[in-house]
């Protein structure tokens, strides 16, 4: 799951919604594991979690109104994991 956070770029404010839905299908995990899995990663101070403020546009759905920002370090060990795992093939 950490590799999946390599397919965005630095200061991307990525939505929430779309890593938890990257996250359930291929790793057979329910939105509450993934939501989960995130919530991990932000206690680890690995990523940042920022809600959307009242004055943005609020689409319908659960995690429409949360943000995720990545930590440099963890893009980088993201791309780094990456590399080694195609290089290993």
């Amino acid at each position: 799951m950490i590799r999946d956070l390599g397919c965005f770029t630095e200061d991307d404010k990525i939505p929430a919604a779309s890593l938890i839905d990257m996250w359930t299908e291929p790793y057979g995990l329910s939105e509450h594991e993934a939501y989960v899995a995130l919530l991990k990663l932000s206690a680890r101070y690995l990523v940042t979690l920022v809600e959307r403020t009242r004055n943005d546009v609020v689409e319908d759905g659960i995690f429409n109104d949360l943000f995720v920002f990545q930590h440099d370090l963890l893009r980088d060990l993201a791309m780094y994991s990456a590399k080694s795992n195609c290089c290993k093939s």
